[in-house]
């Protein structure tokens, strides 16, 4: 008999067993086989497929990597969540998928998750509105719940909790229009308008949206509303006006070419606007004339807030703040802690109010304008603009998606 090692059959069984356990430890060994890579270190992310917007970004940092996703973060094509949303991405229901954690880039250090504030209002928080949402243009509330903020990407989100968590809520934008300015008329009605003039309204919260038509296309930066009377204003010294709470507009001469950045109402039929160069124009009939105040500054002005009483602060570039006593018709400057830009300025009452600005700038009164402090937000953004919630809920937002939120009056931000 011969050996069971030398019979052909045997042979070729074994050199066949060889071999194929030769390929399985090829797929193991780091350089042989598979590469050695192991089903994370595969998957690549999808090219991005977020679109352009139609109006340009002067503020807007370049986009992250897409971050890993989450059961937290809401598409825009999908608001319908499974749990609170802290992350909102700003991009169509062909968001690519990220690679897991470890095998792409990590989220940006300066804009983390939500962090929800203690019981009993303790600790603020902040969130982001999408990291690669760009520039947030504008933020309001109706009250110490529900506001809606607006941004680039046709971005339009809306807070039912004080602006902790939000969700996206706007219309469907054909191409992604940046919306630049939101205002209440009522809890229920409120207007956002943007590029290419485009403006909506929403008389149920900010659930469902209509669009408005009007004479003029061109681009709206701000709205302000009182009871049945609207103003926007916007780019070569636009201006148009509502009698009727914003159903119909029609455009009004102001007599300037400069572009127009904020209105308020400073009572019921004082209007006043800002602009460029240190424009500032008045109106005593509810917008439907208007006259050129002298401001004593030529630096651009971007935010007005009024108190009532014919009291009021406008800001502007450089650290600008000035001071009117009698509803708009004189100004006189206030001296800032700070040299840069500021954006916005808003009150929560007649003495505590706040302003911000560039890289990250905040600053805090408490004696109603008299002297302001900066307040430290560790934000190095665009902050463009600030909102109260209540007395001592503020919220201010800006560029690279960022939404800051103080619960203590704007002591304090995250």
């Amino acid at each position: 008999m011969r050996p069971l090692r030398s019979d052909p059959w045997f042979q070729a069984f074994a050199i066949l067993a060889v071999v194929s356990a030769g390929v399985t430890a090829m797929n193991f060994v780091p350089g042989l086989g598979g590469g050695g890579k192991s089903p994370a270190q595969q998957t690549a992310a999808a090219p991005d497929s977020s679109g352009p917007d139609s109006v340009p970004q002067a503020d807007t940092a370049r986009k992250p990597a897409p971050t890993p996703p989450d059961t937290t973060t809401v598409a825009q094509a999908a608001p319908v969540v499974t749990q609170p949303p802290v992350t909102v991405a700003n991009k169509p229901a062909m968001t690519p998928v990220a690679p897991p954690p470890g095998a792409g880039a990590a989220k940006p250090a300066a804009t983390p998750p939500a962090t929800p504030p203690a019981a009993g209002g303790g600790k603020p928080s902040k969130t982001t509105v999408g990291a690669d949402s760009g520039f947030i243009s504008e933020v309001a509330f109706a009250d110490a719940k529900n506001g809606i903020l607006v941004g680039t990407g046709g971005l339009v989100a809306r807070t039912t909790d004080g602006g902790v968590t939000w969700t996206p809520s706007g219309p469907e934008l054909t191409p992604k229009t940046r919306m630049l300015t939101v205002s209440y008329l009522s809890p229920r009605d409120v207007l956002i308008a943007g590029g290419g003039g485009h403006m909506y309204r929403s008389t149920d919260g900010g659930n469902s949206w209509t669009f408005v038509e009007r004479s003029s296309a061109g681009l709206i930066i701000h709205l302000a509303l009182r009871g049945q009377q609207a103003v926007a204003v916007g780019g070569s010294g636009l201006m148009l006006r509502s009698s009727d709470g914003g159903a119909t507009w029609r455009e009004v001469r102001a007599g300037v070419s400069t572009g127009l950045l904020y209105a308020a109402f400073a009572g019921q039929d004082n209007v006043v606007a800002v602009g460029k160069d240190g424009m500032i124009l008045r109106s005593k009939d509810g917008g439907q004339t208007w006259a050129q105040i002298k401001a004593g500054t030529s630096k651009s002005l971007a935010g007005i807030a009024m108190l009532g009483g014919g009291k009021g602060f406008v800001v502007g570039d450089g650290g600008t703040i000035l001071e009117t006593g009698d509803g708009g018709a004189t100004w006189d400057p206030v001296t800032a802690p700070t040299n840069v830009d500021l954006a916005a300025v808003a009150f929560a009452d007649e003495k505590r109010g706040l302003a911000v600005g560039a890289h990250g700038a905040i600053l805090l009164t408490e004696d109603g304008g008299k002297t302001w402090r900066a307040r430290p937000t560790g934000q190095n953004v665009t902050l463009s603009s600030v909102a109260f919630a209540g007395a001592r809920t503020a919220v201010a937002v800006g560029s690279k998606g960022l939404v800051l939120r103080s619960a203590d009056g704007g002591q304090t931000w995250q």
